[in-house]
């Protein structure tokens, strides 16, 4: 169980490094368009707008329970399932058992984010605004982020009142979803597969040789919430080394709009440890 925990924790690192993008505190350069990924051939062309096209596929929705695993690919390949709970801007919640017995909680709020391990008898607890360094990431960015949904980051998901925020680009050959105005720290974009699929999203802070991708694969569109997407893949390369994992989504056995209510993990009697020694942990398996 020592060792699943240290499996648990090495998977949690990995999220809360890509839930911040790696928490990069330099403002931004000039940032090549080599860094969104791009899909092969050419973009649909579309009588309808490709924005319309995309939210016209999402439903709005309150919480959800959901089956999920988590691998971590790089630096060490291992994977750990888990019972994932969102509550809409409220919560991100996981849960880990092993033969019936809770060995791990990860909870993140507007304002915290826990992990909790009982069998390793730590936990850690950090703001959230400490771990985005100022970005304005909010918890309704990560759950979009998870589901495979554009976000215009501290608001939430893009919707076709944001057309005017908005600008579509294809000079790369593919058909790209960009803000007309970059944060200072970072530029992000979306790639898309229209008609209604999101297939990337790609964060560059070149001063600070950062970069972030999230992947996007399996579309799910029959569900409460409409268009998820069932495997989402987390690239992150920094000066200090590549980091990847990956999401996959079991919306077939999801449960949604049930006004579930998530409790917290208790800490009591837990040493407290900081992100720093939780990354480590990847490095000592």
């Amino acid at each position: 169980m020592n060792r699943l925990s240290s499996y648990i924790y090495a998977a949690t690192a990995m999220l809360l490094v890509a839930a911040v993008f790696t928490g990069c505190r330099s403002s931004k350069g000039t940032v090549s368009s080599d860094g969104y990924p791009s899909i092969s051939g050419q973009p649909t062309v579309t009588a309808v707008s490709p924005l319309k096209s995309i939210t016209d596929n999402y439903r709005d929705w309150t919480d959800v329970s959901v089956p999920v695993t988590l691998r971590l690919v790089s630096p060490k390949n291992m994977s750990v399932s888990a019972r994932a709970r969102m509550v809409r801007g409220r919560c991100i919640d996981l849960s880990f058992r092993m033969l019936g017995f809770e060995v791990a909680r990860v909870w993140l709020t507007p304002d915290s984010v826990v992990a909790a391990s009982r069998p390793k008898k730590v936990y850690l607890a950090e703001s959230l605004s400490k771990l985005t360094s100022g970005l304005p990431i909010n918890l309704d960015n990560l759950q979009d982020m998870l589901m495979g949904r554009p976000f215009i980051p501290g608001g939430s998901t893009v919707t076709l009142a944001d057309s005017a925020a908005m600008r579509l680009d294809n000079s790369s050959g593919s058909l790209r979803l960009l803000p007309r105005r970059q944060h200072p720290m970072a530029d992000y974009g979306y790639v898309l597969d229209l008609p209604s699929v999101v297939t990337a999203l790609a964060v560059v802070a070149a001063d600070h040789g950062v970069s972030f991708t999230a992947s996007y694969s399996g579309p799910e569109p029959i569900t409460t919430a409409g268009n998820v997407m069932d495997n989402v893949a987390l690239d992150i390369d920094t000066p200090r080394g590549a980091y990847a994992a990956e999401v996959s989504w079991k919306w077939g056995s999801a449960r949604w709009n049930d006004m579930i209510a998530v409790d917290p993990p208790a800490t009591a009697g837990l040493r407290r440890v900081t992100s720093a020694q939780l990354m480590k942990i990847i490095k000592e398996l």
